[in-house]
């Protein structure tokens, strides 16, 4: 039975010991053979931290689970102390352990070495990485954004050769890179016939170049042309450029002109002159073809020593139907005396055309921030009537480098639409009339710039919403302003004179008036904005001349006109006399004794109603049957002395006829 009992256990301990180390080799690399007494050293007298064999330690000399080690004995490669003896079981077996930690009671070996990685925390140093928060500074590549240069590229490479419509048009040769002539005239450029002019056996102009820029000298005492550059031609596709983008020196004021001219000459062509205020070239909308416009000389500040500035020729409206279709396109400078020195000395360098938005852009990308229908916000007024419309728009970058004034930028454009009140239908381009900018100095714009309209009339009777719309990149793409004005555009009475109370004014006329020459005319409130004409002539009227004329009336059939009543106030001595046109003129003089205008007065007779200030009632007395169908008022002076009179409500009395 002993003999039974000592087989069962030892049965069992060796199915222990042999589960415990299966499912050790599952997380561990042990050897496959078991481990017996002949592979374990004998420790020394004097316990080492090295194991004497293996050399590997990942094969141990002595594992833990094996029992046959003893309390003191060294295991685990010679790494760790046998300290412990395990009587969980029979017969026992040892546990390494190093601080009584580590350690697991249900499997046969302690943690390996990894457990010391409690060393391995040093590598949280590696948080020291924080310091890449530094990275916070790449904000400042947002200056990035100045990559407009790299844009730069759509220059083609052979500009000797005007670009196509499948490209974009530049400038031949504008960064004087190509050769140049013995005369110093870059390549592709051409003096102007006036540039060979000899002056007191001197020429009149000299070119000079510098540094690959272009200096031009002049002491003609005259206006003239002295350079231009190759003529090129654009396509009905070809895309409109912003304007021209070139750098300038001036060694003292100099008058510039920059000439854009079409086809062959002549009279085709727009005169850009130079506006300090803006600092660019700007085209005169009221005569485009100003040659000898120099009163606006370039003047950097620095005589002795001029600097290069970056200027531009902005281009506005007037290129929309100018540009598309046209050959022999020239860029022409003109040179003019100065008032101050009487010669002028120019250096100019790096012309091109500059695009933006669209698929030649090659400027930084701009867009409307706010745009705003400023004033009025609201208009009432007859069909017809024309007004001054105001708005405003913010670009960041732009507008808001131009505090308290407004000046023209490249690629802003401004446009006034109207439509019917509430209707939420797309304005189709056709029917936004341009605006211009606003240059007022002393005019507090914030952030903004000002654009107007002038003299944008209403042409039929309803009620509508007009607003401004901006773009920021030449009209590729339109901001409406956020706001809608609203109008009310109303017929006058067909009977009576239109407007004959002078409630509505397109600007400083009263609508459905026109005024007459060698006359002024001017707002007389009267009051809560009850307004009067108030008409001024000068001595100089020696003869009768129509000064104020009233829009058309219609006298309906089955009546008869009687008189035309109105108020009139006159300084001391005015000569007026009053026409009443409808198949024909019949001319009403006044008649001081009954003080009305009568047919039976038909002299021109001074009138003085005693005060300067007093409005009196009096009337036309018209003359029976003369007055029928379409008609106008007509207010004619003549003037011995400067003189004045003011007229108000005139209203046409009719009498029934049977």
């Amino acid at each position: 039975m002993k003999k039974f009992m000592a087989l069962a256990f030892a049965v069992l301990f060796m199915f222990f010991v042999t589960s415990c180390g299966d499912d050790k080799k599952t997380d561990e690399t042990l050897p496959d053979e078991e481990v017996t007494d002949e592979d374990v050293e004998e420790p020394t007298d004097e316990p080492t931290n090295e194991p004497t064999t293996p050399t590997n330690p990942t094969e141990p000399a002595a594992e833990c689970g094996n029992n046959d080690i003893e309390e003191g004995e060294v295991c685990d490669g010679g790494t760790k102390e046998c300290t412990e003896i395990s009587s969980d079981y029979s017969g026992g077996y040892a546990f390494c352990k190093d601080d009584c930690s580590g350690w697991d009671e249900n499997t046969c070996r302690t943690q390996t070495e990894p457990t010391e990685p409690t060393e391995p925390t040093e590598p949280t140093e590696p948080t020291e990485p924080t310091e890449p928060t530094e990275p916070t500074e790449p904000t400042e590549p947002t200056e990035p954004t100045e990559p407009t240069e790299p844009t730069e590229p759509t220059e083609p490479t052979e500009p000797t050769e005007p670009t196509t419509p499948e490209g974009c048009l530049q400038i031949t040769n504008g960064d004087f890179g190509g050769t140049w002539d013995a005369d110093n005239v870059p390549e592709s450029w051409e003096k102007d016939d006036y540039s060979t002019y000899n002056q007191a056996g001197e020429p009149v102009v000299t070119f000079t170049n510098v540094d690959g820029a272009l200096k031009i000298y002049s002491k003609y005492d005259g206006n003239q042309k002295v350079i231009k550059t190759a003529k090129f031609s654009t396509a009905a596709d070809a895309e409109i450029p912003t304007g021209i983008k070139f750098r300038i020196a001036a060694k003292q004021p100099s008058p510039v002109v920059v000439n854009l001219m079409w086809g062959e000459g002549g009279n085709d062509y727009y005169s850009y002159n130079w506006n300090a205020f803006s600092n660019a070239f700007l085209v005169d909308p009221s005569n485009n073809h100003r040659t000898n416009d120099f009163n606006n000389a370039i003047d950097f500040g620095d005589t002795e020593n001029p600097q290069m500035h970056d200027v531009v020729v902005i281009f506005g409206p007037e290129m929309n139907d100018k540009w598309k279709n046209n050959s022999n396109l020239q860029l022409v400078f003109r040179l003019g005396k100065s008032s101050t020195y009487g010669e002028t000395e120019i250096t100019v360098d790096d012309f091109k055309f500059v695009y933006i938005g669209g698929e030649c852009n090659n400027a930084p990308a701009r867009t409307v921030g706010w745009a705003h229908t400023q004033w009025p916000t609201s208009v009432e007024g007859y069909e017809g009537m024309s007004g001054t419309f105001y708005g405003r728009v913010w670009i960041e970058g732009l507008t808001d480098q131009t505090v308290n004034k407004s000046v023209p930028l490249m690629g802003v454009k401004a446009q006034f639409s109207y439509r019917a009140k509430g209707s939420d239908s797309e304005i189709t381009d056709e029917f936004w009339s341009d605006a211009e900018i606003n240059i007022a100095e002393n005019n507090d714009f914030g952030n903004n710039d000002e654009y107007v309209i002038k003299n944008f009339s209403f042409p039929f009777e309803g009620e509508f919403e007009y607003m401004f719309r901006f773009s920021a990149d030449n009209g590729h793409t339109w901001t409406i302003a956020e706001n809608y004005g609203i109008a009310k555009i109303l017929l006058p009475e067909a009977s009576q004179i239109p407007n004959g109370d002078f409630k509505y004014w397109s600007d400083n006329n009263p609508t459905n008036w026109t005024i007459g020459n060698n006359v002024g005319l001017s707002k007389w409130d009267r009051g809560e904005n009850n307004y009067a004409a108030q008409i001024t002539a000068t001595s100089n009227i020696t003869s009768a001349t129509d000064v104020f004329t009233s829009g058309e009336f219609e006298v309906p059939a089955g009546k008869k006109a009687t008189e035309i009543t109105f108020d009139m106030a006159t300084d001391a001595a005015v000569q007026p006399k009053i026409g009443v046109k409808c198949t024909s003129t019949t001319w009403y003089g006044w008649d001081a004794d009954n003080r009305y205008f009568s047919n039976s007065k038909s002299n021109f007779v001074s009138i003085n109603l005693g005060s300067t200030d007093q409005f009196y009632q009096t009337s036309v007395q018209l003359k029976a049957g003369t007055v029928t169908g379409a008609c106008q008022l007509i207010i004619r002076y003549k003037a011995s002395q400067d003189s004045w009179a003011a007229f108000d409500n005139f209203t046409v009395v009719y009498e029934d006829v049977e």
